[in-house]
Formats: structure tokens, sequence, C-alpha cells
């Protein structure tokens, strides 16, 4: 399994739109991805033990981390 910390969408810390794909096509951000507060993670390059890690540490932190299904990932945003 591969065991990268892979950011899939993002947005840049003051806001606006950001595109990190080199060999993929532009894809617009959704809404909550232009705001500077919200970032994707994947999910499928991380094992069990680094998925349970990455959990804690975002609790710790106060980030809130959502697991979404499709494709496979975390939606990061700030807890409130």
């Amino acid at each position: 399994m591969d065991t990268r910390f892979v950011i899939t969408e993002a947005s840049l810390e003051w806001g606006g739109l950001f595109d990190v794909a080199k060999d993929a096509q532009w894809r617009n951000p959704h809404r909550t991805h232009r705001d500077g507060e919200h970032m994707d993670v994947r999910s499928t390059t991380l094992g069990r033990g680094q998925r349970d890690r990455f959990l804690l540490l975002c609790e710790r932190a106060r980030i809130r981390c959502v697991p979404e299904t499709a494709p496979s990932h975390f939606h990061l945003s700030p807890m409130r």
C-alpha cells in the first residue's frame, strides 16, 4: 500500500482557487475549497495505524476530519 500523504483538493491560505495537478485536467474546486479553510486528503494512501493517528492528530489540532466515500478521502475543516 502507498503510504504518501496526498492532498487532493485545497484552497490557498487567503482563499481563491488552487490547482496542483500537473498531469490532470483542471478541476474547478467546489465552493468550500475556495475560502482558505478546507482541504481533502486521500484516505486510501494511509495504512490502518496511520489513519488512526491522523484522526487523533486532527482531533488534537481541533480540525474536523470527515471521512467521505466517493472518492475515498477525508474532508478537513476548522472546528468552530
